[in-house]
């Protein structure tokens, strides 16, 4: 599809060159054009049509986000420290394995997930923490919803799944469907939040990824987050193997 819109534009280049026979006023007509053609061109530079330097087209392009801007904030490392903060919780939480979750309700009871559950079974889960009635007595072993945290769903949903992940785990990626499918069929009473969770000594590739989504949050807000990991999901083969052209 992009090899053909290039060979129009080339195509009608081409074309304009051989019509020589322009009157004045025609010419002038024609190089105003051109120069706001020009214009809008660079106005939109570094936005959805830019490719890399290897010629791909990264998943922040593919979203929307401005390439110069997002290219800046994933080479500062800004968010590195966020990345190891997220993941420090989790090992402060005894979480050893991708994906963990942990179902919260608004009277503090809750349900742990050890791994990529099937829907039916976290719906179970679910329903459990939406009867019960008595509030919770035990901490919670992670934080709850904080500012700067992404949230998909209604933030004021009866229940809030925290979620600590690694984009190259292939049961996150499992899983991570499986959330939108709890979300869409529970209309508006469950919401997800999703942290970071490096598995560095398996797939040292992540860390640099989180990065990544959280910046492409930082530059178009929370659609843009659930955008961006959305597609990273989409196209990694997992386990590490994800092109880092690619964010």
């Amino acid at each position: 599809m992009e090899h053909e819109h290039n060979e129009t534009i080339h195509t009608h280049t081409t074309e304009s060159v051989k019509k020589s026979a322009l009157t004045t006023p025609g010419a002038i007509v024609v190089a105003g054009f051109l120069i706001a053609v020009a214009i809008v061109g660079t106005k939109f530079a570094g936005t959805s049509d830019t490719r890399n330097a290897n010629g791909v087209r990264p998943v922040s392009a593919r979203i929307g986000l401005n390439q110069n801007k997002f290219n800046a904030c994933l080479t500062s490392g800004k968010y590195k420290a966020r990345v190891e903060s997220e993941y420090q919780e989790g090992v402060k939480a005894g979480i050893n394995g991708t994906p963990w979750s942990i179902i919260v309700g608004k009277n503090g009871a809750f349900e742990i997930i050890e791994g990529a559950y099937p829907t039916a079974s976290v719906q179970q889960k679910i329903d459990k923490v939406l009867a019960t009635t008595t509030p919770g007595t035990t901490p919670l072993p992670v934080p709850t919803l904080r500012d700067g945290d992404y949230i998909l769903g209604n933030k004021d949903a009866d229940v809030i799944i925290y979620e600590y992940s690694d984009t190259e785990c292939p049961f996150c990626k499992r899983f991570h469907a499986t959330m939108h499918e709890l979300i869409n069929n529970n209309k508006g009473k469950v919401a997800f939040v999703y942290r970071q969770f490096p598995l560095d000594s398996i797939h040292p590739k992540t860390r640099k990824e989180s990065e990544a989504l959280l910046c492409a949050g930082e530059l178009g807000g929370n659609d843009a987050f659930w955008k961006y990991l959305d597609t990273i999901f989409e196209i990694t083969p997992s386990n590490n193997g994800l092109d880092p052209d690619l964010l």
